[in-house]
């Protein structure tokens, strides 16, 4: 190989991670995509090009990439971390668990390992096994508030409903607010037995944003405490 052919991948190399520091995610993704055209196996430029591709929201194959570069890198935590992401954002719920296990495995402490292994086994339909993912994610992360929201939402799958509203009311006091966080609530409310009090919140969420108004209808169809639980929102 020509000494000419490593300088050149180095030097798009290079403007791809200068790219990526300034945030030109798109311009990085184009750099390193020159430089692996030359030499293809060259771990960090992969793993950064699928961060770039990730944070870009390019087109491409972004969890082929973020494979490659856990196979390239297989003792780096991050890599592992975007392949879990890609396989759960491609609802390839299994494959998202085994590669946050392996994340894990190299960042014990990592919320988003936790997080992604409690989506996917939610998402897989195993709420309860969801669970103790998520108070690892409290550990790792005790003022996230989307973590007390998240266990909300698989308390109410498993039909515990006192302790869903327990962990809305936690967030809430701790100065958590949004319309999710509020239909929610009216949901767990409903599911309860509690309409006139769900009824109230679903009026506020209606005037603020009609956008609720189909949610409310579809919310008030249901007639089943199971259903509700396994409505998919």
């Amino acid at each position: 190989m020509s000494a000419a052919v490593p300088q050149t991948a180095q030097r798009f190399a290079e403007r791809g991670q200068a790219q990526y520091r300034a945030g030109r995610y798109q311009e990085a993704v184009e750099a390193f995509r020159l430089s692996l055209m030359i030499e293809p196996a060259r771990p960090a430029e992969t793993l950064l090009l699928a961060s770039a591709l990730e944070l870009s929201q390019a087109e491409g194959d972004f969890l082929g990439t973020a494979r490659y570069a856990a196979v390239l890198a297989p003792l780096n935590a991050d890599a592992w971390r975007l392949a879990m992401h890609g396989s759960l954002a491609a609802r390839r719920l299994a494959a998202a668990e085994r590669e946050a296990c392996r994340h894990l495995v190299l960042s014990p402490g990592s919320r988003d390992g936790w997080i992604v292994t409690a989506r996917a086994r939610f998402m897989s339909g195993q709420a309860e096994d969801a669970l103790p993912a998520l108070g690892h994610a409290r550990i790792a992360a005790p003022e996230d508030a989307e973590i007390p929201q998240a266990l909300a939402r698989c308390l109410f799958r498993l039909g515990r409903l006192d302790d869903a509203l327990a962990e809305i009311e936690s967030v809430e006091a701790e100065g958590a607010a949004g319309p999710e966080l509020a239909f929610l609530r009216a949901r767990v409310l409903r599911a309860a037995g509690r309409m006139e009090f769900a009824a109230q919140l679903l009026d506020q969420l209606q005037a603020v944003n009609p956008d609720f108004t189909r949610q409310r209808k579809i919310l008030e169809l249901t007639v089943t405490v199971a259903c509700l639980r396994g409505d998919g929102r």
